[in-house]
């Protein structure tokens, strides 16, 4: 319609199938609507959006509640940012600052929603990004910084979000090293520390990352930090292949918490991959388990753009007390 204008249409339809418990199939819509305009020469730039969301979720076999669920929501955004660049005599250095402002507007609900199904909920807030790069002369990217802050206007309990802060230096194209860290002003604490190495060429890949996370979060009397380790690797050296492996190791337990082994295989506009997955999950507080031990293989076929498909083979184990 205009050059400044952005519109789409997104549909989703969902598939819930379990051997025991209420089955659903849900329908969801999401229509934005953007007019984007610049000001100052282009060095500030505006955009208004109007957000439609709906869903609908129809359910069975053990379902006595009603049948179905439904939600409605819109909200309107108003953004503005800047993008700038300034070399200096020996490197470039690139900065963007926005501001994202979002209104909720209708909402209404009829029916229920399932705890399976996640709702695309909106709260009035106003969002801080900052990014910012710095090059070599020759276009080498050393560092990036990303700073991310949200502050709530309706939210009795807490009013500022997570201060997100991430930095990656890169020491060469393949090879860089990371540190992303959230500070809590709920809590006045760091709620979550990664450090990070990570390597990546056409063949391989491979990342291990340390992560501290703090319990403050959780409601439960049994409260504990995590701390673990994670170990990812991947290749493309056989062919179309991608074989894939990762593992997590908790610190605290000194346990293997999950693992897994798998293979990726891609075609023009489609792919499928096959993964075997070993997982333990937390205790539930509220009963006498202890974890919960989930295994087994995830098929997954891809088709792009139409979307994806995926089966779960796994089982899983109760461990109690």
């Amino acid at each position: 319609m205009f050059d400044n204008l952005l519109y789409s249409v997104d549909y989703k339809a969902k598939n819930y199938e379990r051997n025991e418990g209420i089955t659903a199939f849900q329908n969801e819509f999401n229509a934005p609507l953007t007019l984007y305009f610049s000001m100052l020469e282009d060095y500030l730039h505006v955009s208004v959006s109007e957000n439609v969301y709906m869903t609908h979720a129809s359910y069975g076999s053990e379902d006595s509640n009603g049948g179905y669920g439904q939600y409605f929501r819109n909200y309107h955004k108003f953004s503005m940012y800047t993008d700038l660049a300034k070399p200096y005599s020996n490197f470039l250095h690139t900065m963007y600052v926005g501001l994202d402002h979002v209104i909720p507007s209708a909402e209404t609900k009829d029916g229920y929603m399932q705890d399976f199904i996640p709702l695309d909920t909106i709260e009035k807030s106003t969002v801080l990004n900052l990014k910012e790069f710095f090059y070599t002369t020759d276009g080498e990217k050393k560092l990036s910084h990303k700073l991310r802050q949200v502050y709530y206007y309706g939210n009795d309990r807490y009013k500022y979000g997570d201060l997100e802060n991430d930095i990656k230096y890169h020491v060469n194209e393949n090879f860089f090293v990371g540190n992303a860290v959230n500070y809590s002003h709920e809590f006045d604490t760091f709620s979550r520390n990664q450090v990070s190495v990570n390597y990546k060429d056409d063949v391989y890949a491979t990342s291990l990352r340390y992560t501290y996370e703090d319990s403050t979060y959780e409601e439960s009397l049994d409260k504990k930090d995590y701390s673990y380790v994670t170990l990812y690797a991947d290749t493309k050296y056989f062919g179309g292949y991608n074989i894939f492996a990762s593992a997590d190791y908790d610190l605290n337990d000194e346990i293997v918490k999950s693992w897994s082994l798998g293979y990726k295989h891609t075609k023009k506009c489609w792919d499928y991959s096959l993964m075997y997955r070993d997982i333990k999950l937390p205790r539930l507080t509220s009963s006498s388990i202890d974890s919960v031990n989930r295994k087994g293989f995830l098929l997954q076929f891809n088709f792009y753009p139409i979307g994806s498909v995926s089966q779960d083979f796994s089982t899983q184990k109760e461990q109690k007390l």
